[in-house]
C-alpha cells in the first residue's frame, strides 16, 4: 500500500469517527436523558365494567404529589414529569372499586396497557357486599333511579344490568391492581384506600327489631347415620329488612349437603319465603359453610316474618354441628344500613360417635 493511499485511509477513517461523534452528540441533543431536568412519562387506558366510556376516571401519582389526570371517554390518560424509579398509581371512580399499586418507571415511555376497574361499589366503601346488593335491590326498575348511587353503569336506569355488575364482583375488595401485572400491591399497612365498612350494627337490639332462630327438621335429640335433616334459618318482624348475607359452619365430616335442586353445578340453599323475589348473586354450600347472600328486590310489600334458608343434609358420620345465628348474619335496609337482630334458640345437631 502506497503511503498516500495509507494516508487516505486514515483521514476516511478520522471522518467516520467525527460523523459519529456528531450523530450521537445530535442525539443527545434531541432525546436527552431522563432525570430531574428531564423527566419522563407513564400513560394507560382504564376500562369501567359495564360501560362503554371511560371518561371521569381520577388518576394520581405518588399521593397526588406526582400529577394528576382524568381519563378521557376511551380511558386513556397521561402523567408527565415523572423521573425513573418506582412509584405508586392510585385510580378512583364513584361505584367501583379503587385500583392501587406500585409500579416501576425504568423508561422515557412507561406505558402501563389496559387497567380494568371492577364495577359494583354503590355504598363506596371499597368492598362489595350485602350493602351494595340491598342499595341497587331496592331501586330495581326506577327510571331515573331512585337512588343514584344504585344506576352503576350510569345509563340512567335501575336494571338486571346493575345487580349482574354487583352479583359479578361479590365479596370483592378495593384495592385492586387494575387486573395488570405491572402493578403491584401496597401492604395494607402501606394503602391509601380507605374502608369504611359498617360491620356492626349503630346500635343494640330491642323487642323491635327481627329475631333469626335456626330450627331442625325433624327436630330430635340425636340424629343416626343415614338420616335426612333439614337446618332453616327464620325471620320475624323483618318488614325492614332488605337484604341479608349468611356464613354458617357445619361439620363437614358429619354432614353431607344435599342438592336443593337436582342437576345444578353446585350445592345450594332453598332461598325462603322472606325472599321469595328476591335475587341472589351468592349461594353455596360446601366445605363445611353455607353461604347466602340475598336481597329483596323493589320496594314492594313482603311477608313481616319468614325463612331466609333452608338447607338439607343427610348424617354421613358421627359428631356435631351447633346452627346459631350468633355472629353469622348481617341484615341491612334499603339505605345501606346495618339493621341489628336479636339471636334466638340455637339448634344443636348431634350424632352420637360408637
Amino acid at each position: 500500500m502506497t503511503p498516500l493511499r495509507r494516508y487516505l485511509l486514515l483521514a476516511l477513517a478520522v471522518v467516520a469517527v467525527l460523523v459519529v461523534g456528531v450523530i450521537v452528540a445530535l442525539r443527545v441533543v434531541e432525546q436527552p436523558p431522563i432525570g430531574a431536568a428531564n423527566p419522563g412519562l407513564v400513560t394507560g387506558r382504564v376500562t369501567l365494567e359495564g360501560r362503554s366510556r371511560f371518561n371521569g376516571v381520577y388518576v394520581t401519582l405518588d399521593r397526588g404529589d406526582g400529577g394528576f389526570d382524568e381519563t378521557s371517554a376511551d380511558g386513556a390518560f397521561v402523567i408527565r414529569n415523572i423521573p425513573l424509579g418506582w412509584h405508586i398509581l392510585r385510580m378512583d371512580m364513584p361505584k367501583y372499586l379503587a385500583v392501587e399499586g406500585r409500579f416501576l418507571a425504568s423508561e422515557e415511555v412507561t406505558v402501563l396497557g389496559d387497567l380494568k376497574m371492577l364495577a359494583g361499589d354503590a355504598y363506596g366503601d371499597n368492598i362489595i357486599d350485602i350493602l351494595d346488593l340491598a342499595l341497587v335491590s331496592r331501586a330495581f326498575g326506577s327510571e331515573p333511579p331512585s337512588d343514584p348511587r344504585a344506576d352503576i353503569n350510569d345509563n340512567g336506569m335501575v336494571d338486571i344490568l346493575d345487580l349482574v355488575l354487583v352479583s359479578k364482583n361479590y365479596d370483592r375488595q378495593g384495592p385492586t391492581d387494575g387486573q395488570n401485572t405491572r402493578i403491584a400491591i401496597l401492604p395494607p399497612t402501606l394503602s391509601s384506600v380507605v374502608r369504611d365498612r359498617p360491620v356492626e350494627a349503630k346500635r343494640a337490639a330491642d323487642a323491635n327489631d327481627p329475631t333469626a332462630t335456626w330450627t331442625l327438621s325433624p327436630s330430635k335429640p340425636t340424629y343416626a347415620v343415614g338420616e335426612v335433616v333439614t337446618a332453616a334459618l327464620t325471620l320475624d318482624k323483618a318488614a325492614g329488612v332488605y337484604g341479608a348475607d349468611i356464613r354458617q359452619a357445619y361439620n363437614e365430616k358429619q354432614l353431607k349437603p344435599r342438592d336443593a335442586e337436582p342437576g345444578t353445578p353446585q350445592v345450594e340453599a332453598r332461598v325462603g319465603s322472606l325472599f321469595s323475589q328476591g335475587f341472589s348473586p351468592l349461594n353455596r354450600v360446601e366445605k363445611g359453610e353455607v353461604r347466602l347472600a340475598v336481597s329483596q328486590v323493589s320496594d314492594g310489600a313482603r311477608p313481616a316474618s319468614g325463612t331466609l334458608l333452608e338447607v338439607t343434609f343427610e348424617v354421613a358420620g358421627c359428631g356435631e354441628t351447633v346452627f346459631d345465628s350468633a355472629r353469622v348474619l348481617r341484615l341491612t335496609d334499603g339505605k345501606a344500613s346495618v339493621i341489628p337482630y336479636n339471636v334466638g334458640k340455637a339448634a344443636t345437631l348431634r350424632t352420637p360417635c360408637p
